[in-house]
């Protein structure tokens, strides 16, 4: 489908809407072609000094002007809802699929281009989509009102007027394509943008440490000019229309003023008749001047659309199989057969041939060098990634036939960076269970060695947390995690490098915790800590994604 049409679907959603400010506009446009007979009967009543006349027509063009201005505000009324209506839906739609997207979407694309897609080319379709409705699509139907009347009035003259908007069709009609990729470079320039800045901010101190604050400008200046000649590209194209547009209007309007005057001359037309064709003719070509602004602010729209129609057409790459089942009392067996996985832009293979069983409530410790595949094999339990081949099982059923929901509902993850939302301590611990009551979440805290410091904070568990846990320690931060997990109660854990830029206090306070949390749980330790070592039945060491050696804990 084209972008044109998929766009124009979003409109459609909302036909009601659609139709009932086409019907005010009309309601517009019969009122502007009505202001050209008034004037013409208004001056008619003034060459005749008849004053009663006159004070009629005046009062009916109030009345009628009155009624354009409660027309017009019932329009704009109507198209700020439907503009919010389409943006909402768009948007929704957009950030629906994103959290349908696997992981490995996440992995090979900037964050900022997406948070582009997301913020700028939705805004960008805002903006100019409320431009288009309220102060173009309000002069759709005058034009047409307009030639009608003109046409009665003067047919020669009228068909002379028709030669501006052949010339702008003409005109105008190659830039359509330059329009839509001008805006399309912008766009996607912004999006540089918007990842340079959300990289800085996100490592400041990295930047600061190393004194790179000269170079990140430099960089930025390079982004920036970048940026500036795509937007002046789209302002040239935008710039030839407007100056062309306005010589068109001034040829014509001084071609029908000599032909009108001749007319006059030879008593074709009275001048009542042409102050009042003049008066129509300008009113059509204001309408004309904005309907021309559609192609380039069409194009506009397309181009963010077209960036956002792309995430929208990405399809993830782990999904649920037709006839996917749900897990019922899980006793926590877990295989590896044969498995070989590899990133999609990596050539050489992150694991090979991983072959592992792990019974029931047994704690298996996973170690090796940094890059030899510990956190990638335990990513594969709750299928953030699909291995290429082989298959993992869980209590015998392969892990591809059951639903992604039922899978990770029963896995719970302590990652070595713990992510903490915008919110309060409530609300990040909750997350191991949506809903979940405070008298809960409370003794989850208490299991993980975190509601003491909690109760400690001036608004205790309703206290605001900062971004991404701002205001916490890494040992803290930790434990918010480890109660979620209490919280979630999994059957199978995945602990990766829990403690591994903790302080001495702050493990052996993770380390009563976690003493409770893994009874009874089939459990994975990815950590080079003797302390957690020892917490493991087995200890695996992996080496270039292979399985080295076993070892008895």
């Amino acid at each position: 489908m084209k972008t044109s049409d998929r766009f124009l679907s979003y409109i459609a959603m909302y036909k009601l809407k659609a139709i009932s400010i086409g019907f005010i506009v009309m309601l517009i446009s019969i009122c502007a072609v009505m202001s050209v007979p008034l004037l013409e009967r208004i001056i008619e009543s003034m060459g005749n000094k008849d004053t009663n006349s006159m004070i009629f027509w005046l009062s009916m063009t109030i009345v009628v002007y009155v009624i354009r201005s409660f027309a017009a505000y019932a329009q704009i009324t109507l198209s700020y809802s439907l503009v919010l209506d389409i943006i909402t839906n768009l948007r929704m739609d957009l950030f629906s699929h994103l959290q349908h997207l696997s992981l490995d979407f996440y992995d090979n694309r900037e964050s900022g281009k997406t948070l582009s897609v997301l913020l700028a080319d939705i805004q960008m379709i805002r903006l100019t989509l409320t431009e288009i409705f309220i102060k173009i699509f309000r002069h759709v139907l005058t034009p047409v009102g307009l030639v009608a009347y003109l046409l009665y009035m003067n047919y020669k003259l009228t068909i002379i007027l028709m030669i501006i908007p052949l010339m702008m069709t003409v005109l105008f009609k190659k830039s359509r394509v330059i329009m839509r990729n001008a805006s399309r470079k912008a766009s996607e320039s912004s999006g540089q943008i918007a990842s340079f800045f959300q990289e800085n901010i996100r490592g400041a101190k990295v930047v600061k440490g190393f004194g790179l604050e000269n170079i990140q400008m430099q960089q930025m200046k390079i982004i920036n000019h970048e940026n500036v000649e795509c937007i002046k590209k789209e302002a040239r194209v935008i710039a030839i229309q407007d100056p062309f547009l306005f010589l068109a209007h001034v040829i014509a309007s001084v071609i029908i003023i000599g032909i009108a005057s001749a007319f006059i001359i030879s008593g074709e037309m009275t001048p009542a008749e042409l102050i009042s064709y003049l008066l129509g003719v300008f009113l059509f070509i204001d309408p004309i001047r904005e309907i021309s602004k559609l192609n380039i602010l069409f194009q506009r729209i397309l181009a963010s659309a077209g960036r956002v129609f792309e995430l929208l057409d990405l399809k993830p790459s782990v999904i649920d199989k037709p006839g996917a089942f749900a897990l019922n009392h899980v006793k926590g067996k877990i295989e590896f057969q044969k498995v070989d996985f590899q990133y999609q832009d990596d050539r050489s293979q992150s694991l090979t041939k991983i072959d592992l069983v792990v019974h029931p409530g047994e704690i298996i410790a996973i170690t090796g060098e940094s890059g030899a595949g510990k956190t990638t094999m335990v990513n594969l339990i709750p299928r953030f990634y699909d291995p290429i081949k082989g298959c993992i099982l869980v209590d015998g059923q392969n892990i591809r036939g059951i639903s992604l929901r039922s899978l990770r509902d029963i896995i719970g993850i302590v990652p070595q960076e713990t992510i903490l939302f915008s919110g309060t301590f409530q609300d990040n611990i909750a997350i191991g269970k949506p809903g979940a009551s405070l008298e809960e979440i409370e003794t989850a805290a208490k299991l993980a060695n975190i509601h003491d410091f909690v109760m400690q904070q001036p608004s205790k568990y309703h206290t605001l947390v900062g971004e991404n846990g701002a205001f916490l320690s890494e040992g803290q931060r930790q434990r918010i995690a480890i109660a979620r997990c209490f919280l979630k109660n999994p059957d199978i854990l995945i602990l990766d490098e829990i403690t591994a830029s903790l302080d001495e206090n702050s493990e052996k306070l993770i380390m009563n915790s976690l003493n409770r949390l893994l009874e009874k749980r089939t459990t994975f330790i990815i950590s080079h800590r003797q302390s957690l070592l020892q917490l493991a039945d087995r200890v695996i060491c992996l080496d270039n994604g292979r399985i080295k050696n076993y070892a008895e804990s």
